[in-house]
Order: structure tokens, then C-alpha cells, then sequence
């Protein structure tokens, strides 16, 4: 074998381990401290502020190493307010049940679908339909129709702004109405 090159054998630091900030303040405080020994005189040395003293959890000597180790990284730790919440101001709690608040969405878009002429214009399409072939047909059709628009349309819109998703329901409200207006034999 060949002999070690004369700077391998030199002394190397043995905690190479990166220090946090306050662990580097305790070391910087010591008796090596450059600018102690800068500053040896005493008329010209500034005044050292106090530092509060910091007291450790009681309950880290009680975690074992790792999980000691992860609550001391305060870097990874989200900090309060890091993500902006808007301030709303508060809005009266209206006095009606869910269910209310459902029809009456539902019922909204179905009449702004029969004042924009879409649930007379499906249920032509129904009757036609029921006239020329059969009832079975024309329920066909008419629930094929609302299932189309509410797996192809509706089910990707709900999530939208709420007014958007609104307007986006006046196309599926119609169909169901039309369907149970327009349909052969319908009793309504």
C-alpha cells in the first residue's frame, strides 16, 4: 500500500453537521469569539445586550431522536399567516333549510329555461317523438336527454362560480321539465 498524502492526515473538524442559528450563537459566544479577541480592550468594546434566556420544552427529552430533531427544524414549520385569508365581512344567516335553498335554485334555472324558450323546444322533441314512434320512445329520448346534459354538462360544472353554475343548470332544469310536462301520458 501507499502512504497517505501529508494533508490527509492533517486534523479535520469532526462535527460537520450543519448548526441552527441560536446553537451558532452559543458557540460565537465563546471564549474564541474573533471579535472578543478584536475588541480586547475594554474602553472600546461596545456593550453586550442581554440575551433572554430561552427555555426548552419539557416533553423533547421525552421524544426519541428523530422526532426531537424534526421539532428543533423550525423551517419546516408553517408559520401563521403565511397564506392570505380574505376578510368577508359576515353575511345574515337566511332562515331557509337546505333543501329550500335547492328547489328554489332548481326552479329558478327552470324557469329562466322556459322564458328562453329551451323547455317548450325539448318538449316538441319529446312529443314528436311520441306521436310518430311510441311512448316508450319518447321517455327515452326525454330521459336520455336529461342524462346526457347532466353527465356531460352539469356534473362539470357545479364546481364554478356560484352564479355561472347557475346559468350552467338552466340547460339540465329544462330537460327534467320537459320531460315531466311533455311526455306522452305525463299526468302533470
Amino acid at each position: 500500500m501507499t502512504a497517505m498524502a501529508p494533508w490527509w492526515s492533517t486534523i479535520k473538524p469532526t462535527n460537520l453537521a450543519p448548526t441552527m442559528p441560536e446553537q451558532r450563537d452559543e458557540q460565537d459566544a465563546g471564549d474564541g469569539d474573533w471579535l472578543n479577541k478584536l475588541w480586547a480592550d475594554e474602553d472600546l468594546a461596545p456593550a453586550e445586550p442581554e440575551k433572554p434566556e430561552q427555555a426548552e420544552p419539557e416533553d423533547s427529552a421525552e421524544l426519541p431522536d428523530d422526532e426531537a430533531e424534526v421539532k428543533t427544524r423550525k423551517w419546516f414549520t408553517p408559520q401563521a399567516g403565511y397564506w392570505p385569508t380574505p376578510k368577508l365581512p359576515s353575511l345574515p344567516k337566511a332562515a331557509l333549510s337546505d333543501g329550500t335553498k335547492r328547489l328554489l335554485y332548481n326552479v329558478g334555472a327552470a324557469g329562466t329555461g322556459w322564458a328562453f324558450g329551451l323547455v317548450p323546444t325539448i318538449g316538441g322533441w319529446i312529443s314528436a317523438c311520441g306521436r310518430d314512434y311510441s311512448i316508450s320512445a319518447a321517455l327515452v329520448l326525454g330521459g336520455g336527454i336529461c342524462l346526457g346534459v347532466a353527465a356531460f354538462w352539469d356534473r362539470r360544472t357545479r364546481h364554478w362560480y356560484r352564479p355561472l353554475a347557475w346559468v350552467a343548470r338552466i340547460p339540465l332544469a329544462a330537460a327534467v321539465t320537459a320531460l315531466a310536462l311533455y311526455a306522452p301520458a305525463s299526468q302533470l
